[in-house]
């Protein structure tokens, strides 16, 4: 809300205290900031990036979130209250996060899902620890906000990725990341990935995610014998490096990159560099492709066809770790009411929260796949543009069928 005074005079300061006791009156009346909202239904706020550098991460998250809702709500809702959605726009611009949370912990809301990435996550988290409502976000990082709890997936494809790299007979694990706390968080889950498989940490490079070419930092990969590399960073920074890759001839290397990075629109664009880019995937983007006895089918299998048969364009990371956002505050209204200090202290119970993209635990970390909780859920995979089809690429143990 915005209190103008400037050609009111009195009669508009009237107005806009009026405006503002009415906006507090509303508050108050639907039970507080986080409180107990009675009637009929729950609000739930989302923010993410609809727009922008971001906009097709956020999009398909918001998907996600919506077909997570509709499930829950055709179902009866939880204790009979429907979940009430109400969504902002913050268009990639962080600067906007503030106070659009504030407009939804203002209108009641008990919980907020989002936003889609670390830095837009870091950005919330003292607006939410001073409400005291808890936060779902898709931050890559562990979150250091008090009430911020991220489920991301954050283990089981680091592991991956290193086996990968050991298999296609790579001398060194080297990667590039988006500079500053992302890429210190990126080197902490890559090292002990490598060490585990037995593989050095080769080049490592950050760079600003703004850069339109990575011409110089990929000839420096190449020029150190980069074989195997992982290009971390949220957005459309994996096709900036892959077509420095193409472009230096570096088509026999594999390049590979987080789930969430792996949107319609970069997979649209990946053009020559797709044969040799491959994207950790949580198996429930690969349903079809899994063998009959996967210990991961029956609790992927569900979503997986629930999705296809609503008719979906095919399913992503981001519309899977929107789905889930939803089913761990969905659990948590559910197993400890309907008030966000109710929902915050169910989430750090240290009961396991099962989705079909993983099982999250909130008590040791805020990141809920802290410590390790991936293991067998992961897969990598190449996108076959031809086909609009995922080909699997490395399982764990061998190769897969795909390079």
């Amino acid at each position: 809300m915005q209190l103008g005074y400037g050609s009111g005079g009195r009669k508009g300061r009237m107005a806009a205290v009026l405006s503002l006791s009415l906006a507090l009156t509303a508050t108050a009346c639907s039970g507080g900031v986080g409180g107990d909202p009675g009637g009929d239904s729950i609000k739930v706020g989302a923010v993410f990036a609809l727009s922008g550098v971001y906009g097709a991460i956020g999009g398909e998250m918001l998907d996600g979130v919506r077909f997570a809702v509709d499930e829950v709500n055709a179902a009866g809702g939880i204790g009979g209250k429907k979940l009430d959605l109400e969504v902002k726009d913050y268009r990639s611009d962080q600067s906007l996060l503030p106070g659009l949370a504030n407009e939804l912990l203002q209108d009641g809301v008990v919980a907020v899902v989002g936003p889609e990435t670390s830095t837009s996550s870091v950005v919330l988290d003292p607006t939410m620890a001073s409400a005291k409502v808890p936060m779902i976000t898709a931050a890559g990082l562990n979150p250091k906000g008090a009430y911020s709890f991220s489920v991301q997936p954050l283990s089981g494809y680091f592991d991956l990725a290193a086996e990968f790299a050991k298999s296609r007979g790579a001398r060194a694990l080297c990667d590039l990341g988006v500079s500053g706390a992302s890429f210190e968080s990126l080197q902490q889950v890559l090292e002990p990935a490598a060490a585990k498989a037995g593989l050095p940490m080769g080049t490592r490079i950050p760079f600003d995610a703004a850069a339109s070419s990575l011409t110089p930092q990929v000839t420096q990969l190449k020029s150190d014998g980069c074989t195997a590399v992982f290009a971390g960073g949220t957005g459309p920074s994996v096709l900036v490096v892959a077509r420095a890759m193409v472009d230096l001839g570096m088509t026999d290397a594999i390049l590979m990159s987080q789930p969430t990075n792996a949107t319609a629109a970069t997979l649209a664009q990946l053009g020559a560099a797709a044969p040799f880019t491959s994207f950790g995937l949580p198996k429930v983007m690969v349903a079809d492709l899994l063998p009959a006895g996967d210990p991961a089918g029956p609790a992927i299998r569900p979503f997986a066809d629930a999705w296809k048969k609503a008719g979906k364009p095919a399913l992503t990371t981001n519309n899977a770790i929107g789905y889930s956002s939803v089913r761990v505050v969905s659990q948590a209204i559910e197993d400890g009411g309907p008030a966000a200090e109710a929902i915050y202290a169910d989430l750090k119970s240290g009961k396991d929260f099962p989705t079909p993209m993983l099982t999250y635990n909130f008590k040791a970390a805020r990141n809920g796949t802290l410590p390790d909780r991936g293991d067998g859920w992961f897969t990598f995979a190449r996108w076959k543009a031809d086909a609009k089809a995922w080909e699997l690429t490395f399982t764990g143990a061998a190769p897969a069928s795909g390079r």
